[in-house]
């Protein structure tokens, strides 16, 4: 070998000398380096063979030709395969003066062990080529030499893996404003040169540290992946049988349907006994059924009725992609979350308060109907308003206010509800020509005064978003007891909202419980600003997993895990109305 050269491939390799012979082998077998011949391959292209600047080489000529009918065509197909990342890829090579940037089989080999490790996130490893990748891989550790299309082609399909991979890890792959609109995810990129990044990275030769650093870190999105490969465990094995639900087991019965109830709650963590072969239906037993109907959110009641045992049958598959379409939603928002912040489980009818990463304060919510449904984003509680005045939305005036007043012009007055001008003086309800609304714009402002009517109870929390929603006190504190608690028209009701604020306030001394209610006994208007805005995250999470590792399966209220789902079997598409800042990404 020439001197030179070895000495490159030393260098680039990272190899000692002492484990190179003189044709280039490793001898030390190591891992993190894929089989010489490979890297040798890889420098002969990439090491110039003359003094002065370096000739334009081939490849880079054809990936010079294939970036130029990219941006002219916006799209191309290279070996069957649709390129993504239309953008960002162009840049990228042009970034280098389109060099080849796969030239160490150690990148490489990291690139490919990302995605096939992008399955524990609940992704698809066919998404970013996985089966070419393996082939291309292949190709170049046993047949050294390829021509400049090959090489160039190649890159590509490794460049627009790598983009994928690292689109879908910040981002996701699934846009949620193209699912719902009640969703405003809106992120951006703290990384003022991301295509740069991404090249350091290739470059390194560390870039399964930089994907790495990608990923959720949040305590949340780990446990939803533990959750995610248990399940997979359970389907490994078999998963479970259906039990047939013709009539209802509870204490005392014997029943050989009770073998099958036992396995079944054996699986999945809730029976703890070894009495698999006992067909009685014993205390212990409805134990562990209760326990399983509490992480589904059913009825406790320790009887396997007609609902339960429907619930028990669900297919394994059913949970998996249940776990996948909440870690999609997790991807979403779980990047830079703050170790302390508030927190609104959407389908779970509850709030909680979360410092340094651990839950210190729980409280039951309601949410909105599913024809209202409470939006998903990501914003700082601001102020408390004590005895707040409520402002009518324009949609619940649309939707609910003005038919009423249509059918009787007296409801605004037994409403407790005045109608004001922009600059706040008041209008006669019997003034207005009703009949011209929702038609024409409405030109007023609907009031209703603090009292025990209002809908917003004694306290609400202000937090600045396009949806006109926060937290609030209720008059309907009897709902809270209720299973069901998608009843709102989209804002959030705290079942202990004073609790919550002086938590918020962080100044019992100043703002206790007992001063706030003596506050609010005067029945004026008090507002209480926040120095330290804490972050409040909305979320609609079908599936919960707790700190001890137990996992909740709560019913899709707002039927959205289907459509995650379908766009995780879709298509890629990097959206260029993207979430970020940058728009290359």
């Amino acid at each position: 070998m020439h001197q030179s050269l070895r000495r490159a491939l030393e260098k680039r390799t990272g190899l000692r000398k002492s484990a190179v012979d003189a044709n280039g082998v490793n001898r030390m077998g190591t891992r993190n380096i894929q089989q010489s011949v490979a890297a040798l391959f890889f420098l002969i292209i990439a090491v110039s063979p003359a003094a002065g600047a370096a000739p334009v080489r081939p490849e880079a000529e054809i990936i010079r030709s294939k970036m130029q009918m990219l941006q002219s065509a916006g799209t191309l197909t290279i070996r069957s395969v649709k390129i993504a990342a239309t953008s960002a890829m162009p840049v990228f090579y042009e970034n280098r003066n389109y060099r080849l940037a796969w030239t160490n089989p150690q990148t490489v080999a990291q690139l490919i062990a990302a995605v096939e490790g992008t399955s524990a996130d609940g992704l698809d490893p066919s998404d970013y080529h996985y089966p070419r990748l393996k082939e291309i891989q292949l190709r170049f550790e046993t047949a050294p030499s390829a021509l400049p299309r090959t090489l160039a082609e190649a890159d590509i399909l490794l460049t627009d893996s790598l983009l994928r991979l690292v689109y879908h890890l910040t981002f996701g792959k699934v846009d949620p404003q193209g699912l719902s609109p009640y969703m405003n995810l809106v992120r951006g990129i703290d990384q003022p040169d991301p295509l740069g990044q991404i090249e350091r990275a290739v470059d390194s030769g560390s870039l399964d540290r930089f994907l790495d650093s990608l990923k959720p870190t949040h305590p949340f999105y780990l446990r939803l992946k533990t959750a995610l490969s248990a399940y997979r465990s359970i389907r490994q094995s078999g998963g479970w049988q259906p039990i047939p639900t013709d009539a209802p087991l509870s204490v005392g019965v014997r029943d050989e349907r009770v073998l099958q109830l036992r396995r079944r709650l054996r699986l999945t963590g809730d029976l703890r006994d070894d009495k698999l072969s006992s067909d009685l239906f014993d205390e212990h037993l409805e134990g562990a059924l209760i326990r399983f109907q509490i992480r589904h959110y059913l009825e406790p009641d320790g009887i396997a009725n007609r609902i339960t045992l429907q619930v028990l049958n669900e297919p394994v598959q059913q949970r998996i992609d249940q776990i996948r379409a909440n870690l999609e939603r997790a991807r979403w928002v779980l990047h830079g979350v703050p170790r302390t912040y508030l927190i609104v489980d959407i389908a779970g009818y509850v709030t909680h308060f979360v410092r340094n990463d651990r839950i210190t304060w729980s409280a039951r919510v309601q949410v909105g109907q599913p024809f209202r449904q409470t939006p998903v984003f990501k914003s700082e509680i601001r102020r408390l308003v004590l005895c707040p005045t409520w402002t009518v939305p324009p949609g619940i005036f649309q939707r609910d206010i003005l038919p009423q007043i249509k059918k009787d012009p007296s409801a605004l007055k037994r409403l407790g509800i005045k109608i004001y001008t922009v600059d706040n003086r008041t209008v006669a309800a019997e003034t207005i020509d009703w009949s011209r609304y929702p038609k024409d714009r409405f030109p007023y402002i609907l009031r209703q005064n603090p009292g025990p009517t209002n809908p917003l109870g004694n306290i609400k929390f202000v937090l600045p978003n396009p949806y006109f929603i926060y937290l609030h006190d209720t008059p309907e504190q009897q709902e809270f007891d209720s299973p069901w608690r998608a009843l709102s028209a989209g804002c959030i009701r705290v079942e202990y909202p004073l609790e919550l604020a002086e938590l918020l306030v962080g100044d019992s001394d100043r703002w206790s419980i007992e001063r706030l209610r003596r506050q609010i006994r005067q029945k004026r208007s008090t507002n209480i600003n926040l120095p330290l805005p804490p972050t409040i995250l909305l979320l609609y999470m079908t599936v919960w997993v707790d700190e001890k590792q137990v996992v909740y399966f709560r019913e899709d209220v707002y039927h959205r895990d289907a459509k995650i789902l379908k766009g995780l079997a879709g298509e890629v598409r990097i959206r260029p109305r993207s979430q970020t800042v940058n728009p290359l990404l």
